[in-house]
């Protein structure tokens, strides 16, 4: 297989499918700090109706503790070839409300 079909495949792999949500692409730091504080969310193009009832936007940066889940989910923003972020723990931790 040559180079260019190699790296079209692996192109076609990183593209979402149907069940996933495409992430924003971020080029710099500032967007990456607008799109965290939700400056950014009033330029966000909103899907159609899927006949559910809004979700008001929280800003990132208002969470209180939970310093190192704010990391890993940061850092899963950054980075999407991550995957994804496991919440674990006992209860009353905070799980559902993040």
């Amino acid at each position: 297989m040559s180079a260019e079909k190699k790296r079209a495949a692996s192109e076609q792999e990183s593209l979402p499918t149907g069940g996933e949500q495409a992430r924003p692409e971020v080029r710099s730091l500032r967007e990456l700090i607008d799109l965290v504080t939700g400056r950014s969310l009033a330029e966000v193009v909103p899907e159609e109706d899927a006949g559910i009832a809004d979700v008001v936007p929280f800003p990132f940066l208002a969470l209180v503790g939970q310093d190192e889940m704010k990391l890993a989910l940061l850092l899963a923003m950054i980075n999407p070839h991550l995957g994804g972020v496991l919440l674990i723990g006992p209860r009353g931790t905070g799980k559902t409300t993040a």
